[in-house]
């Protein structure tokens, strides 16, 4: 069963991951970001382990990539949903 606000829910099934809209061409390698995904008009990217939101973005600014967007990902109700029924946290 799940308990407290919608943000607060969100957040707990949040994923090491960032999302970026950005005109800039990204580098093969950023430092904190295990892999980068096309979605769109926007790139995920995973986190790796022991590296965080802040270092990520540095990392962006440092290597002169100009966003347009930079927000965590939290998952939409339907996602937290299916992870529930599958036993995931909750």
């Amino acid at each position: 069963m799940l308990y407290g606000g919608l943000d607060k829910i969100r957040h707990q099934f949040a994923k090491p991951e960032i999302i970026i809209k950005t005109g800039s061409v990204l580098p093969e390698k950023i430092k904190g970001v295990t892999d980068q995904l096309p979605e769109n008009d926007h790139f995920r990217l995973k986190i790796e382990n022991g590296a965080s939101v802040q270092t990520v973005l540095k990392e962006l600014v440092k290597q002169n990539i100009i966003l347009e967007e930079f927000k965590i990902a939290v998952p939409s109700l339907d996602e937290i949903f299916i992870q529930v029924v599958q036993g995931g946290r909750g």
